[in-house]
């Protein structure tokens, strides 16, 4: 194909998205849309190739895998192999052996179905290094099958054939995707045939005679494009429902920029700038890089501006290298390696790296061994089942309001005093601490992931509808049954005005209302810095302890408003200069902000919930 800049440039500014959104760069808050862009792009160069072989009757399958292969697998194997030697030293056998399975998954190209069973993308997930390799997968396993159809479509009525072909095939997995993401986000962010759509708008792309559009139109759509898809990165969050149809406009505007290439536009003059050009030249090494580099410098330094820019430069040093000495030396290797020899090779390096990855898990087990208290702190073995999963809280796998247990979560008791419970994992954290240490109260139970207890809440349906329920059905109608409703998530400084609007909207029908407060959180893992601090004998958390959650407490403190309890569990947690990360020896924390069994008994104590008017704890404030 010919080479267009722009489409380079692209390249760029979709991995830029990526990269610094997983720094947690606040004005790239909808930076995950550059993997967006990334599918529409891939969709078009390989399709536009497919289509050239296929009008010129030259189109091999062995020669487009091989291709593919050489261009994929050289850069992903050698990544893998530094991700498999750090990481295994650094994680103890409980995560380790994890880690095994997902680079495994990552090398056979299904890391999208594995990490759909065991990861939330949007969650922190620090010791999944290979977490971004899902989008590799969906990628090839597209390609696995689009090259076949294309070749049916085509041997069948030609061009236009296989364009009608391609136009349903869109128009399914949209409609699949806009339906589903309702009721199963996870599916529709991981699985292949609900992302098919994204690469399939490339493919269509392919079949627009880009040069015969006018000037003036493709320097209109560039513009348009552009401005489109920096806003999608600026604007979109973590809380839009996303991908499903909220994913049109990324997409689109990716495309638009496409056609409006080589049109003298503004935009097509940013992404042919030296900078633009070299970042996207990088890129596949750059995406390849960045999420593990991310990983490991947070596991052992807070994530601060100094240690995001840390991050940056030695991503780009090594994405530079990876480019540099193995993906320009592979490129080119298609026409020096006979096409048997790729699909040997390949297969001879792929099991060589698995060999690799389960050698150097095992020297990581081996040497964790030498320090079993270590291992001891870094194994946290609690049931979690008193979150009350997929029955009082939905998660991605309940991802919807009929999956939540009325009968057995909001059942008023004529005997005892009723305390309603509303919010995301941080509620559901400690609605068992609420029992067993208030037996005479009844203690219902209404949470989601993800899911603060506000009016107006956006993101997944699971969430939106069972707020939306709470507050403008069953609360309204049960409310002269219900004592207290106690509001807990994990709360953002943005919240206060929402938080102001939901007590509202509660004390309309004369609710109690306690507002409960931040616990502390940490930048990595508690049980892992308990077992690092056990090996160096260094005290890390209040190091690896994020700054913004006292200030928050107090700011909450003071903007709750009158008539309301508001309850501070980081009292109960942080005493003077230190807080509580164990507890006799057992763990306070699950990870890095959940608390188990007994972290919830202490982050809870005092709070009022069956207190006589004018009883409210020292860390409750009227």
């Amino acid at each position: 194909m010919k080479y267009v800049p722009e489409i380079n440039g692209l390249r760029a500014l979709a991995v830029l998205a990526v990269f610094l959104f997983h720094l947690e760069i606040a004005s790239v808050s909808g930076g995950f849309v550059g993997v967006d862009a990334f599918f529409v792009i891939s969709g078009y160069l390989i399709t536009s190739i497919i289509g050239a072989d296929l009008a010129r009757g030259r189109f091999s399958f062995r020669e487009f895998y091989a291709r593919r292969m050489l261009r994929i697998l050289p850069a992903l194997y050698v990544v893998s192999l530094g991700i498999a030697l750090l990481f295994s030293l650094m994680f103890p056998p409980a995560i380790s052996g994890r880690l095994l399975l997902s680079m495994v998954a990552g090398l056979l190209s299904y890391s999208n179905i594995w990490f759909y069973f065991t990861v939330d993308y949007f969650g922190v997930n620090l010791t999944e290094p290979t977490l971004h390799y899902w989008s590799l997968a969906v990628e090839e396993q597209f390609y696995l099958v689009m090259p076949l159809l294309f070749w049916l479509g085509w041997r069948q009525g030609g061009r236009r054939f296989a364009l009608g072909l391609f136009v349903a095939m869109f128009a399914v997995s949209l409609l699949a995707s806009g339906y589903i993401v309702g009721d199963h986000q996870s599916q529709a962010f991981y699985l292949p045939w609900l992302r098919a759509w994204e690469l399939l708008a490339g493919s269509l792309l392919s079949f627009v005679p880009r040069e015969r559009l006018p000037l003036a139109q493709r320097r209109v759509l560039a513009e348009a494009g552009m401005l489109a898809l920096l806003g999608t990165i600026c604007l979109y969050d973590e809380k839009i429902l996303f991908p499903g149809f909220s994913a049109l406009l990324p997409v689109l505007a990716t495309a638009a920029m496409i056609l409006g290439a080589d049109s003298s536009s503004v935009a097509g003059w940013v992404l042919k700038t030296p900078p633009a050009q070299w970042l996207g030249k990088i890129s596949y090494s750059l995406y390849l890089v960045h999420w593990p580099v991310t990983c490991l410098v947070s596991l052992v330094f807070a994530l601060s501006t100094k240690s995001k820019i840390g991050i940056f430069l030695i991503s780009l040093a090594l994405a530079w290298a990876s480019w540099r000495f193995v993906e320009s030396r592979f490129r080119v290797a298609s026409g020096e390696m006979g096409l048997r020899n790729v699909f040997v090779r390949s297969g001879v390096f792929t099991a060589l790296c698995a060999v690799v990855f389960t050698t150097a898990n095992l020297g990581g087990v081996w040497l964790w061994e030498r320090h079993p208290r270590a291992i001891a702190h870094a194994t946290v073995n609690v049931d979690t089942s008193y979150f009350k999963h997929d029955t009082c809280f939905l998660t991605s796998h309940s991802d919807a309001l009929r999956f939540y247990r009325r009968d057995l979560c909001l059942q008023p008791s004529g005997q005892r005093e009723n305390v309603l419970v509303i919010g995301d994992s941080h509620a559901a954290n400690i609605v068992e601490a609420l029992r067993r240490q208030h037996p005479a109260v009844n203690v219902l139970q209404a949470t989601a992931v993800g899911c603060r207890p506000l009016l107006g809440n956006r993101g997944a349906k699971r969430c939106t509808d069972l707020v939306d329920f709470i507050y403008r059905d069953w609360y309204p109608r049960n409310a002269s049954r219900i004592d207290k409703v106690v509001l807990a998530g994990r709360w953002e400084s943005g919240d206060i005005g929402d938080i102001d609007r939901s007590i509202t909207a509660l004390k309309a029908f004369g609710a109690s209302i306690i507002v409960y407060g931040p616990v502390p959180e940490y930048m990595v893992p508690v049980p892992l810095i308990l077992a690092y601090q056990e090996i160096v004998r260094i005290p890390l958390s209040m190091k690896l302890q994020r700054p913004d959650r006292q200030p928050l407490d107090v700011l909450l403190q003071q903007r709750v408003g009158g008539g309301v309890t508001y309850f501070s569990p980081y009292r109960n947690l942080c005493g003077g200069s230190t807080c509580i990360v164990e507890d006799g020896g057992v763990p306070v924390y699950l990870d890095r902000d959940h608390l188990t069994p007994r972290g919830a008994d202490i982050a809870v104590r005092g709070i009022p919930i069956a207190a006589l008017p004018g009883q409210i704890a020292n860390n409750a404030f009227e």
